[in-house]
């Protein structure tokens, strides 16, 4: 077998190999004498139907598969042979590649491989931790956050209607020469930007110019994901009639607040409060910290991400930004020019995440980091206590969706991190 290989890009490999005749016509010899031996053919007993007989019936299905069989074979080889660590499934035309025995068997796979790189030191380096100060406001803007989640709704006595106000009202869409939602019920938070399903920006300023008793009237663009398939793309009318207005009414922060969420009063709710944001401010702190290590060696050790990898993350950004502005209703050149803004604007982070994994995972193992069977087991018994379920109900849920070796991974990532922000100096 003879291989050639040669880099075509960043991490990615053109391998030739040429199998000689002989092989060829081992494998043609091989697959002809198993099939004499299992086919049953009318007027012919077991294991006795003519050589020519096979090959006129039967040649074409089995070039098929001598070829499929002497390719995977011999790539694998050629694969292992040169300690090449592939990702992904190699590329072949195999349309291209011509079988025959009586000819040596050509073929070409292009091969994207790991990255290759110098991993230089990655313990001592000098960062600075972010603030993780929880400030007084902090707090207030958190019990105000559960203050509004019981908040009740009263009538507005004039009208005069404010900012925190909420708007009720009805909704009719016309589109395509018919009305395609009529008095449908909406509210308008302040934070509302649609109705009937469509993104509309102006929403809340428009209705709150109306008024109650008022009508705003907006120009729309049906997105492609509209229910009625019939008037998707097509432009058309939102009418919004405002029926009343409803003030937000806060419950008081007080003892009887805090007994309403189990809290013996308002400073013990406050004390679990600011526990909290601590917590999470500290885990964003550390989070920091590990992106900045991070940061550091990326910058001083060069080497590219794989070019496959890297476009196909790419087009999952870019396909759920598709869809994302089609059903906000935009146009063909609004979305084209969008995603072009974003590949720009997002293409050098996805490379640099694609190169921290690359980065991380070599870290790991020359620290023969991995995870446990016990560390596995502790995972799924804080998701258990967490959701009020049984650990081995979680397991079992992660094995038929063949999520186990993804939940390795990112634990075996996450320890990794924390290794480098133990190690770290950190100002």
């Amino acid at each position: 077998m003879d291989v050639k290989i040669e880099e075509t890009g960043a991490c990615r490999n053109r391998i030739q190999v040429t199998l000689p005749r002989e092989q060829v016509q081992k494998a043609f010899e091989k697959n002809y004498k198993e099939l004499q031996g299992t086919i049953r053919i009318k007027g012919f007993r077991p294991g006795k139907v003519p050589r020519s007989f096979v090959v006129r019936r039967f040649g074409d299905e089995v070039a098929k598969q001598v070829k499929m069989d002497l390719i995977e074979e011999a790539l694998e080889k050629a694969i292992e042979d040169n300690k090449l660590e592939p990702i992904g499934r190699p590329d072949i035309d195999f349309g291209k590649v011509l079988v025959d025995p009586e000819q040596d068997l050509t073929f070409e796979a292009i091969v994207e491989v790991r990255p290759t790189f110098e991993l230089g030191e990655y313990t001592g380096i000098e960062v600075e931790r972010p603030e993780s100060e929880v400030t007084d406001d902090d707090v207030q803007a958190e019990l105000l956050g559960l203050r509004r989640r019981v908040a009740t709704l009263e009538p507005i006595e004039g009208d005069e209607v404010g900012e925190e106000d909420v708007l009720i009202g009805k909704a009719t869409l016309i589109a395509g020469d018919r009305k395609v939602i009529e008095d449908q019920s909406i509210t308008i938070a302040p934070e509302t930007k649609a109705a009937g399903g469509i993104l509309i920006e102006d929403l809340r300023p428009k209705a709150m110019e109306a008024g109650v008793g008022g009508t705003a009237t907006f120009d729309v663009t049906v997105p492609a994901y509209f229910p009625d398939e019939e008037v998707r793309g097509s432009t058309g009318k939102l009418i919004l009639q405002v029926e009343e207005a409803k003030k937000v009414v806060l419950p008081e922060a007080n003892d009887a607040f805090a007994e309403q969420l189990d809290f013996d009063d308002m400073k013990e709710l406050e004390e679990k409060i600011r526990e909290s944001l601590q917590a999470q401010k500290d885990a964003a702190a550390d989070r920091g910290v590990e992106e900045r290590v991070i940061e550091k060696l990326l910058e001083a050790t060069p080497f590219s991400a794989p070019q496959g990898m890297l476009d196909k993350q790419m087009e999952q950004i870019t396909g759920r930004t598709r869809m994302r502005l089609e059903f906000e209703g935009k146009t063909s050149d609004e979305i084209d020019e969008a995603i072009a803004d974003e590949v720009e604007h997002q293409k050098d982070n996805v490379e640099n995440s694609l190169r921290s994994t690359f980065l991380l995972d070599a870290i790991a193992k020359k620290e023969k980091i991995f995870v446990t069977e016990d560390e596995l087991e502790r995972h799924f018994e804080v998701l258990a206590a967490r959701e009020g379920r049984d650990p081995a109900e979680i397991r079992e849920q992660y094995e038929n969706r063949d999520m186990l070796a993804e939940l390795r991974y990112h634990m075996r990532e996450a320890k990794t991190r924390a290794l480098l922000r133990e190690k770290a100096k950190i100002s």
